[in-house]
């Protein structure tokens, strides 16, 4: 996708303008608004292209994308799974494995992760593969 997919699907949705904001995680983002000033039925939105197809960014990830406070790092450079670091949240143990699906460590691990995704996951982190060995 390029600026011309995302402002297509900006005008689609009753947007007159849309312009490249910056890269979030694995997304283009846009701002797509209207030049009317008395358009207040519809306020400004962000769209994120993956490159693939364009959505609207739902509530959270506007947050998460305005502050610019989430970031990614790995344990060893080999690894698979990235830790994500958001300094509005203290306490949290989020991961990813695209930088795109979020993963909270005490609520998502084993139920929420695929069988390929628990592998990687317990061959990279022994300490939290014991931690939470009873979960099944």
């Amino acid at each position: 996708m390029t600026m011309t997919a995302a402002k297509k699907y900006a005008i689609e949705n009753g947007f007159t303008h849309c312009r490249y904001y910056r890269d979030w995680m694995t997304w283009h983002v846009y701002i797509a608004y209207n030049d009317r000033e008395s358009d207040k039925d519809n306020p400004p939105c962000i769209i994120l292209d993956d490159g693939f197809e364009c959505r609207f960014a739902d509530n959270k990830m506007v947050h998460e994308i305005m502050s610019g406070r989430m970031c990614f790092s790995k344990n060893r450079k080999t690894d698979v799974i990235f830790w994500v670091d958001n300094c509005d949240y203290v306490g949290q143990h989020l991961f990813t494995f695209n930088k795109r699906k979020i993963y909270n460590l005490f609520r998502d691990y084993p139920y929420n992760l695929t069988a390929e995704q628990k592998e990687i996951f317990d061959r990279e982190n022994p300490y939290w593969r014991e931690f939470f060995a009873g979960r099944k």
